[in-house]
């Protein structure tokens, strides 16, 4: 599958009413070098990431997933640790696997803002097919149905500033519904993984530059 086509994937899954046509593939930055061994690698998993409650002051209201009756309620933003701060590889990858949980946060409340916030206005795979779409959703009022990415970040390079990240992403299924209540599209569980390159950028905190797919 050609990186256009995973991106029109990619697209689809953020969109629960129409479907936009995807623009011309990202450009593709240098692969880069592994440099963890297996018992370094990061992963993470939307089944395991699953968060229980938020806090209002001194009241907890419970997390209660979406379902087919109604959206997701009550879901706290994943939290960036302190050593995705760091401009080192560590960092790097702390902050992309925090890049990743928050877009799953972003699919599974239609709330874009905080995934806006880590994101260069660059990274058109971003903002074409992941914001727009999810800005799309909001605006109609509909909601999502599982449809998570667990992922896994298995190769880094630093270079002064920039921080390259090779990482795949596999996407459970998924159903999107309508305000009305009404199916609109289900999507069965991803068929393989998705290999991806991501370029951090570093000035006084990471941002992601760009994210090129491959197939």
């Amino acid at each position: 599958m050609s990186a256009r086509k995973i991106a029109c994937v990619a697209l689809l899954a953020a969109s629960s009413i129409a479907l936009a046509a995807c623009e011309s593939g990202p450009e593709t930055p240098p692969t880069p070098t592994q440099s963890q061994s297996e018992e370094n690698q990061t992963d993470g998993s939307a089944s395991t990431s699953t968060p229980s409650s938020t806090s209002t002051g001194t009241k907890t209201k419970e997390y209660k997933p979406a379902t087919s009756e109604g959206p997701a309620e009550n879901v706290p933003v994943p939290e960036k640790p302190e050593l995705a701060g760091e401009k080192s590889e560590p960092g790097a990858i702390a902050f992309l696997k925090h890049y990743l949980a928050v877009m799953n946060y972003s699919f599974e409340t239609y709330n874009s803002s905080s995934l806006e916030r880590l994101t260069s206005d660059n990274c058109k795979v971003c903002y074409q097919n992941i914001i727009q779409g999810i800005q799309f959703n909001s605006a109609q009022g509909g909601w999502q149905v599982g449809g998570q990415y667990e992922y896994k970040v298995y190769s880094s390079k630093l270079n002064k500033s920039t921080a390259l990240l090779g990482f795949s992403m596999h996407k459970l299924p998924s159903e999107l519904y309508k305000s009305s209540g009404e199916l609109a599209i289900r999507q069965p569980e991803q068929d393989g993984n998705s290999h991806a390159v991501a370029v951090l950028k570093y000035n006084n905190s990471w941002i992601v530059d760009s994210i090129s797919i491959n197939e």
